[in-house]
């Protein structure tokens, strides 16, 4: 198997969804880059290096589903893609793996976050959740608390990559609420200066992962 390769491509409510597997470290950098990205990803540490390389790849393989022209994705201020005229996304990755979210600008904004199921990391809900997020994940039985916990994480990280193109700003976690109903995730935001926007949440299976995209539209 290639260092990097292709896990998958899936079409979502928000559009295409693809998944880079990529390895520890990356001596070379695939011919697959555009020019632009080989010669930034050779600046990279070679930590940050694999992952940067997977996303891109990634960010590619989503576009191509839908014919969308190949062009080089650089790195914004807070280190988000800057993505092409024309084009909404969004990047993240986790252990060995990167995913994107592309779709063409209609408005809307997107966030995707990908977070590992194991280990639990219950200590998140100290600095994710708010006073009431709290009370209601602990009001779940045992067994059920660490995959509530990680999927609501999973929603605000989404939220804030979705939010940041029209803020401009860090969005803090106790400026949303995330409630999990049967009938599908729910986002509540309690944003400085009383912005308001429509937010829809759509969570991904994958395993072995807590996969969430979020589509912000509105000023």
């Amino acid at each position: 198997m290639p260092p990097f390769s292709e896990a998958f491509v899936r079409t979502t409510p928000f559009g295409v969804l693809a998944g880079f597997d990529f390895p520890p470290s990356a001596e070379s950098i695939p011919e697959a880059l555009h020019a632009d990205e080989r010669a930034h990803a050779a600046t990279l540490s070679p930590r940050r290096r694999p992952e940067w390389i997977g996303g891109r790849l990634a960010f590619a393989r989503a576009a191509s589903e839908r014919g969308w022209p190949r062009v080089a994705l650089g790195t914004g201020p807070r280190g988000e893609p800057a993505l092409p005229e024309g084009l909404a996304g969004s990047i993240s990755h986790k252990n060995a793996l990167a995913v994107a979210l592309v779709a063409r600008a209609d408005g809307a904004t997107l966030g995707v976050d990908l977070e590992a199921l194991a280990p639990a990391r219950p200590s998140i809900e100290e600095i994710a959740l708010r006073a009431e997020e709290r009370e209601a994940l602990h009001r779940l039985p045992d067994a059920e608390r660490w995959h509530a916990l990680v999927l609501a994480f999973a929603v605000k990280e989404a939220l804030y990559k979705a939010l940041h193109p029209r803020l401009r700003r860090y969005v803090r976690y106790d400026e949303a609420a995330v409630r999990l109903p049967a009938e599908g995730p729910e986002i509540r935001l309690f944003l400085d200066g009383g912005v308001r926007f429509r937010t829809e949440v759509h969570l991904e299976p994958l395993d072995g992962f807590a996969l969430a995209c979020v589509r912000v539209t509105g000023s």
